[in-house]
């Protein structure tokens, strides 16, 4: 069957780099994670001008738990993207890499945060997820003369497994009032956040609905409070998603089974339509999103160096571990054999080296054959992979750029 364009992709960009990985792998000890700062570059250039393109003067804020890397987070505050924390930790690696525009979102922050946060409020917009966290942030800021940005998270119809966060839209009035009665806060705006979205939908459906209620139950000096709306990020796009299962994985080869994945001008296009349309009654309000997956997916590949060949499997050196659960088992993603490459992709299951049958890689890779010493590529496993590494049996390996 057919090898889908996506992963055709992926394998052109992976053997294009070949000869500069191969020489990485001779220098430096395997395994490793590889920062790929071109693709990535280029990735983030596609991203923005999109968004840009739909929603001009939109500020991108970079989901920092999808790979909080120091490379990752240099690069993007150099390219002008903020960064999206949603903790105390996350929020000094921001700092730390330069960040001057941060959102920081998430329930449940505690006072010490919420003092973190205060402190750098040039930077700093707090993103409230209750009433609670607003009655803790007045706590902490009995004694001080700062006045930190906020805004508040509000949930709407399409919530739903999400919908542990913020508070009810219809709320939104008495949040608005009850800040109002603190001069040392500044009430800026709202943010509602899905995420796994396959398509525009659930953006433009909380659009309108978030809109029909600033219309209706905001009076016109509280609508004009409203500086930002967070539409959060989810988008689950061709570039940021590409876990594709064979059919009757894993015993078929070479049978792609994928979900049709949009492209981002997909999303992006319809939701610039629907803010011009529903909220131009807010001429001074500017949108913001919070790309995390669609942006670093391509900026990590997993480099591996082949131990073993036995009968039934292959044992590299690095492990699951770096991924940090048996991702393999049920996803897929391609293997490619660097040392013998090969168009066609061959059943071989290969493993990791720690001491549990679930320590999987995949069960077919692009090779000719395999022989120990050969260097195999994971490519694009820049989100939700190197966050997730935990020093299980093996120690998390470092990062190289390409």
């Amino acid at each position: 069957m057919k090898i889908p364009p996506e992963i055709r992709k992926q394998l052109f960009h992976i053997n294009s780099q070949r000869r500069r990985i191969l020489l990485l792998a001779k220098k430096n000890r395997t395994p490793f994670y590889l920062f790929d700062k071109k693709q990535f570059v280029k990735n983030v250039q596609m991203v923005k001008q999109t968004f840009e393109k739909h929603l001009p003067g939109v500020s991108l804020f970079y989901a920092m738990k999808s790979n909080p890397h120091d490379f990752l987070l240099k690069n993007l505050v150099s390219l002008g993207v903020g960064i999206d924390v949603s903790g105390a930790g996350e929020l000094r690696a921001a700092i730390a890499a330069g960040a001057k525009k941060i959102i920081f979102t998430g329930p449940g922050k505690t006072k010490e945060e919420l003092q973190l946060a205060i402190k750098q409020k040039e930077k700093v917009t707090l993103i409230l997820d209750s009433f609670t966290e607003l009655r803790r942030l007045r706590e902490v800021m009995a004694n001080s003369s700062l006045t930190p940005v906020i805004g508040v998270r509000v949930v709407t119809s399409r919530y739903g497994d999400w919908n542990k966060f913020g508070i009810k839209l219809t709320d939104l009035k008495r949040f608005i009032r009850v800040v109002a009665k603190v001069p040392s806060l500044r009430f800026s705006g709202i943010q509602f956040h899905m995420s796994f979205n396959m398509s525009a939908e659930p953006y433009l459906e909380s659009i309108k609905e978030v809109a029909e209620y600033l219309k209706a139950g905001l009076s016109l000096p509280e609508r004009n409070r409203i500086k930002f709306i967070d539409i959060g990020g989810g988008f689950m796009t061709d570039d940021a998603v590409l876990n594709f299962r064979p059919a009757d994985f894993p015993t078929v080869p070479a049978a792609y089974y994928s979900v049709h994945f949009r492209a981002l001008d997909d999303f992006v296009r319809p939701i610039g339509l629907m803010i011009k349309n529903s909220l131009a009654f807010l001429p001074n309000c500017v949108f913001y999103a919070e790309p995390g997956r669609l942006i670093s997916t391509p900026a990590m590949h997993i480099v591996l160096r082949v131990l073993d060949v036995k009968d039934n499997c292959v044992i590299t050196d690095g492990a699951t571990n770096m991924v940090g659960w048996e991702k393999f088992e049920e996803d897929y993603a391609p293997v490619v054999n660097l040392t013998h490459p090969s168009p066609r992709e061959k059943k071989q299951l290969t493993y990791g080296s720690l001491c549990t049958p679930h320590d999987i890689w995949g069960f077919f890779c692009f090779a000719k054959k395999v022989a120990v010493g050969d260097i195999l590529v994971i490519p694009n496993q820049g989100a939700y992979v190197y966050t997730f590494a935990q020093n299980f049996i093996k120690e998390i390996p470092p990062v190289y750029e390409l």
